[in-house]
C-alpha cells in the first residue's frame, strides 16, 4: 500500500471509529470502499459549490456515479461518514443560487442515500427500507428526523412508529406535528 493510500486508510478508519463511538447500539462495520466513495463525493460537492467555473458537463460526468450498488448496513453507514454533510452543502448551494445545477445532483444523491439526506428538500421519496434492517441505522435515522423536523419522512408508517417510540411520553406540540400524517 502506498503512503498516501495508507494515510487515507488510517483517516477513514479513524472517522469510522469516531462515528461508531457516537452511534446508537451496535453500528455496522466499515466498508472502506464505500467510505472512500462517500468522502470523495462530498469533496466533489464542495468543489463544485466553491468553483463555479467548472461547468455543467464536468458536473454531470462527476455525479453520474451514484455510488456503491449494495445498500447493506455496512455500505450505508460507511457512505454516510462523508455524505452526512450533504444537507449542509445543499443548503449552501441553494443559498448561493437557487437554480444551481449542482442542487439537482445533490438531491439525486439524497434520494439514493436516505440516511445522509434527512432534512434535505426534495428527498422525502427516499427508500428507507434498508435502514429498517439494522437497529442502529434506524435509530440514527429517527434521531435525525426528530432533530431536523423532517415530517415527510414519517409518511412511512414504520418510520412514524419508530419516531413515536423514540419520542415516548415526551411529545411536545412540535413533535406531535412531526407525527401527523404529512401530505
Amino acid at each position: 500500500m502506498s503512503e498516501p493510500d495508507a494515510a487515507l486508510h488510517a483517516a477513514l478508519t479513524d472517522a469510522a471509529r469516531l462515528a461508531c463511538d457516537s452511534a446508537p447500539g451496535n453500528p455496522p462495520a466499515m466498508n472502506l470502499a464505500a467510505a472512500r466513495w462517500g468522502f470523495a463525493t462530498l469533496f466533489q460537492a464542495a468543489r463544485f459549490h466553491t468553483q463555479r467555473d467548472l461547468g455543467p458537463e464536468l458536473l454531470a460526468t462527476i455525479f453520474a456515479d451514484s455510488g456503491p450498488s449494495a445498500r447493506d448496513p455496512a455500505t450505508i453507514f460507511s457512505v454516510d461518514l462523508g455524505l452526512r454533510h450533504l444537507p449542509t452543502i445543499t443548503k449552501w448551494a441553494t443559498a448561493s443560487a437557487a437554480d444551481d445545477p449542482l442542487i439537482a445532483h445533490l438531491t439525486a444523491l439524497g434520494v439514493a442515500w436516505p440516511l445522509s439526506s434527512v432534512g434535505m428538500p426534495g428527498t422525502a421519496a427516499a427508500d428507507a427500507e434498508p435502514l429498517l434492517m439494522h437497529p442502529s441505522l434506524l435509530t440514527l435515522y429517527v434521531d435525525r428526523i426528530i432533530a431536523t423536523g423532517d415530517a415527510l419522512r414519517c409518511r412511512d408508517p414504520r418510520i412514524r412508529l419508530a419516531v413515536a417510540a423514540a419520542l415516548g411520553e415526551h411529545q411536545s406540540p412540535l413533535s406531535r406535528a412531526l407525527l401527523e400524517s404529512p401530505s
